[in-house]
């Protein structure tokens, strides 16, 4: 506190700086009293180049735009967008948190089931079929391959994903990747979509619909898209 003390100006110091501001102001006063046309002219021309420098202003939500056509970053952005790679992740999230779940058939309600893997693995694979979507993973596809990894003959059926399911979940490293796309209570779970480098009135109508086709396979749960990709849009 002392030392602050001592970084204050004085009072003499103070009315030193109001002596020299008043004296500057003043002969600045009489200059462009003395000279109006010059003020004026140099007035006049600050306001034309701050008016077309506003009109130069525009908000731009496509990262690649804000290179020039030459730059390097954004050729290799565009190149990966051209052969089919997502540039940006967004996240479907559907949610049981604010219902009263009742399971049947003594399986855990929510996410932590063969049917509902099932249904994940569907709906990710209906999101991959629409243009605009690269990739979408959730944790359904990773059932999925677990059991044809497992499975030698025979159809696929709840036993087999049961034992799919149960298989991810002991090993650790497989236990982990399964709780980043679904909470260990099950009442969570995300589907990852890989997404073109877009403007945010172009990406907009494909979040409206991949959150319609959430709805569809999971009218009961809560759905809505989060991510790094729509947080900076918005």
């Amino acid at each position: 506190y002392p030392a602050l003390l001592a970084c204050v100006p004085s009072k003499n110091n103070q009315q030193t700086f109001e002596i020299w501001a008043r004296k500057k102001g003043g002969a600045i006063a009489r200059w462009a009293r003395r000279r109006r046309f010059t003020a004026l002219a140099g007035s006049a021309v600050l306001i034309t180049a701050s008016l077309l420098g506003l009109v130069q202003l525009r908000v731009q939500d496509n990262i690649a735009e804000y290179f020039s056509p030459r730059h390097p970053v954004r050729a290799q952005l565009e190149y990966l967008q051209q052969h089919g790679i997502g540039i940006y992740a967004a996240e479907l999230v559907l949610s049981y948190r604010n219902h009263n779940l009742e399971t049947a058939n003594e399986e855990p309600a929510g996410f932590q089931n063969p049917t509902s893997q099932q249904r994940l693995a569907h709906l990710s694979g209906l999101l991959r079929s629409q243009p605009l979507v690269y990739g979408a993973v959730s944790s359904g596809d990773l059932i999925e391959s677990a059991v044809q990894s497992i499975l030698v003959e025979g159809e696929i059926n709840d036993n087999i994903r049961w034992m799919a399911l149960g298989m991810m979940q002991t090993a650790p490293e497989s236990r982990n990747v399964l709780q980043a796309l679904v909470t260990p209570d099950g009442l969570n779970a995300r589907i990852t979509l890989l997404v073109p480098m877009l403007s945010f009135n172009q990406i907009q109508p494909l979040f409206r619909q991949v959150i319609a086709q959430a709805k569809e396979i999971f009218p009961d749960a809560e759905t809505w898209i989060t991510g790094q990709f729509p947080l900076i849009l918005q």
